[in-house]
């Protein structure tokens, strides 16, 4: 079931646009430092590492510095940088452990989404308290001396009321400078 293709739930089958949808148990098995990497390997998506966690994507077209032509949203709400509108990855408050899927529909959706869509649309839609309470911890670490951690805790206060908290911590050495 996808939902970002025509803003209501349907089957991938069904919709109207060419969509991929990263799941739950992919996102788990590949662990990144940035929520976008784990479309990194989707159909038509196009991405350059700039550096830890800094990455230029598009759909459809080149990866310019402004990835602004794909709109980015996090559960429904825009996630690009307002005052200038670039997508800027590492700026999604939501963290891998907390994703439940990422939708990537391919193609122009400025019929649905307005003329911020010439692209396509990058969706991150992040796990429900009410649907997964529990908690995780997730470690990573590797080259360039980075070290990271991400976090989520949920729990179900009542029928109406559930609670998340989720964050992470990265630190490493981007690009080495050398002073002539």
């Amino acid at each position: 079931v996808v939902i970002s293709a025509s803003r209501s739930p349907e089957a991938a089958l069904d919709a109207p646009a060419a969509v991929s949808v990263v799941g739950r148990s992919e996102i788990q098995r590949a662990p990144t430092l940035a929520p976008v990497e784990v479309v990194q390997d989707e159909p038509g998506m196009e991405m350059a590492s700039k550096g830890l966690v800094q990455r230029t994507f598009s759909v459809r077209g080149d990866a310019t510095v402004n990835s602004g032509s794909l709109l980015f949203l996090t559960d429904y709400r825009y996630s690009a940088l307002p005052s200038v509108a670039f997508n800027i990855p590492y700026l999604v408050a939501a963290t891998p452990e907390d994703l439940e899927r990422v939708e990537v529909v391919r193609g122009p959706a400025s019929a649905l989404y307005g003329p911020g869509a010439p692209r396509g649309v990058l969706h991150f839609i992040t796990r429900s308290p009410f649907e997964s309470p529990g908690g995780a911890v997730t470690i990573t670490g590797g080259g360039r001396n980075s070290i990271g951690g991400d976090f989520r805790v949920a729990s179900v206060l009542s029928n109406h009321l559930a609670m998340k908290l989720s964050g992470g911590y990265l630190r490493g050495d981007d690009w080495p400078s050398t002073d002539a």
